[in-house]
C-alpha cells in the first residue's frame, strides 16, 4: 500500500517555501549548480522558478528517499536538517519531493507518511487520513510557515517592514508598517 501524499495546497513562490522550510527544521535542496529566481506577478503574486548554470529553467533531476529508496522525479527535495536528524526505526528521515504542478503551474509537495516519515512529520506536521483514506491536513506546519513568509515577502517586495507576532491562543499575526502607517496582515 502506497503512504505517498502530495498537498492540495499549491506553492508559487520557491524562495518562501526555502524560508518556511529553514523554521521547521528542514531545508530546501537545489540540484547542483541551480538557483531560485522570483519574480512579482499583479495577479498571481510572487512566482519562482529553478534556473540552472546555464540559464535554463530546471523541472525535475532530483530523487526523494520514499518508503527506503530513492522515488520521484523532482525539481527540489525538502529533508530534516542533517544536524537534527534522528534515525527511527532503523531509517533515515524520509524527504519531501518538490515537483512541478503541470496543470496549474507553481510547485506540489508529496512525502511519504508511513510510520511519520521516520521523523519528518516531527518537522512539518503530521498528515492526518479521514475515514475515507483521504488526508485531511498534509505537512500543516511547514504550510503555515510557507503562508507567512509568503504574505512576509509580498508585503517587503511593496515597502513594508513586517514584525511577527505569535498569540496565546496559537496564532500568528503579521504587522505590515510602511512609514506612519501600521496595517495588520493575517495568516
Amino acid at each position: 500500500m502506497s503512504h505517498i501524499v502530495e498537498q492540495k495546497a499549491k506553492y508559487n513562490n520557491l524562495e518562501a517555501l526555502r524560508r518556511a522550510a529553514q523554521q521547521v527544521g528542514c531545508e530546501l535542496v537545489l540540484p547542483s549548480g541551480c538557483r531560485i529566481e522570483t519574480w512579482e506577478d499583479a495577479q498571481h503574486g510572487i512566482l519562482s522558478k529553478i534556473v540552472g548554470a546555464s540559464g535554463g529553467e530546471v523541472r525535475s533531476g532530483m530523487k526523494s528517499y520514499f518508503n527506503g529508496r530513492t522515488a520521484n522525479d523532482c525539481a527540489a527535495i525538502i529533508r530534516v536538517q542533517p544536524d537534527l536528524v534522528k534515525q527511527q526505526h532503523g531509517h533515515a528521515p524520509y524527504e519531501i519531493g518538490v515537483v512541478p504542478d503541470v496543470l496549474h503551474g507553481g510547485w506540489k509537495v508529496k512525502h511519504d507518511s508511513h510510520m511519520g516519515g521516520y521523523g519528518l512529520e516531527d518537522r512539518v506536521g503530521k498528515t492526518v487520513m479521514g475515514q475515507d483514506c483521504r488526508p485531511i491536513t498534509e505537512a500543516p506546519w511547514l504550510l503555515q510557515a510557507y503562508t507567512i513568509e509568503n504574505a512576509r515577502m509580498t508585503a517587503e517586495s511593496h515597502g513594508y517592514a513586517v514584525t511577527q507576532y505569535k498569540m496565546a491562543d496559537g496564532r500568528i499575526i503579521l504587522e505590515a508598517e510602511k512609514a506612519d502607517e501600521v496595517q495588520p496582515v493575517y495568516a
